[in-house]
């Protein structure tokens, strides 16, 4: 249950005008103590080059700063 006192700061531009949020951080995520890092960060990434932006220019972060257990 060591997963449970890992917590997942946002991270990126605090003057954001975008901000993306998700709900949990995955393995990846814990691991890295980052949000959007593993394979959904791929797909972050992807959706905000097409917009024209960039994981620098924008605020990433998550609802639940620790990975639920199981």
């Amino acid at each position: 249950m060591s997963n449970l006192l890992t917590y997942v700061p946002g991270i990126g531009n605090p003057r954001a005008k975008l901000v993306v949020v998700g709900e949990a951080p995955g393995a990846d995520e814990e691991a890295q103590q980052q949000p959007f890092v593993g394979p959904t960060g791929k797909i972050v990434n992807e959706w905000l080059r097409l917009a024209g932006t960039s994981r620098e220019e924008c605020w990433l972060t998550i609802v639940c700063k620790h990975r639920p257990p199981a």
